[in-house]
C-alpha cells in the first residue's frame, strides 16, 4: 500500500478510535488491513469482543496509464462492520447491533477531511 493510502486508512482509524461510541464498554475494536497479521487480529477481535470494524481499500482509478502508481484520481475506502451475535449480545449491558455501529461510522465519517497524525489535511 502506498503511504498516502495508509495515511487515509489511519486517519479513518484515528477518527473512529477517538469516538466515545467505539471506546466505551463494550469497546468495539477498529482494525485496518495494513496490520501486520490481520487474520489473527480479526480472529482475536471476533473471539474477545464479538463485534469489530475493519477499514480497507475497495479500489482506485487513474485516468492515465503512464503514471507510475499507485496514483489515483479517485480512491475508494470501505468500512466493514462484523457482528458475531452469540458473542456480542452475550456481553453485559446494552450492545449496539451491526446496523447501529454502521450508522455511527457513517455519522463520524460523513463530510470529514482525512487528517494526518499532525492534524493536517492529507493530500497527494
Amino acid at each position: 500500500m502506498s503511504a498516502l493510502t495508509t495515511d487515509v486508512i489511519q486517519a479513518i482509524k484515528r477518527r473512529l478510535d477517538a469516538a466515545t461510541f467505539f471506546s466505551t464498554s463494550p469497546a468495539i475494536p477498529v482494525l485496518t488491513v495494513d496490520q501486520k497479521d490481520i487474520t489473527t487480529a480479526i480472529t482475536n477481535a471476533a473471539k474477545s469482543s464479538g463485534a469489530f470494524v475493519l477499514i480497507d481499500v475497495a479500489g482506485g482509478e487513474s485516468d492515465s496509464a503512464d503514471i507510475p502508481g499507485p496514483y489515483f484520481n479517485q480512491g475508494n475506502f470501505q468500512v466493514t462492520i462484523s457482528e458475531l451475535v452469540p458473542v456480542w449480545r452475550s456481553r453485559s449491558g446494552t450492545t449496539p447491533g451491526a446496523h447501529e455501529i454502521c450508522e455511527a461510522v457513517c455519522r463520524l465519517l460523513h463530510q470529514q477531511q482525512a487528517l494526518n497524525a499532525s492534524n493536517a489535511p492529507i493530500s497527494g
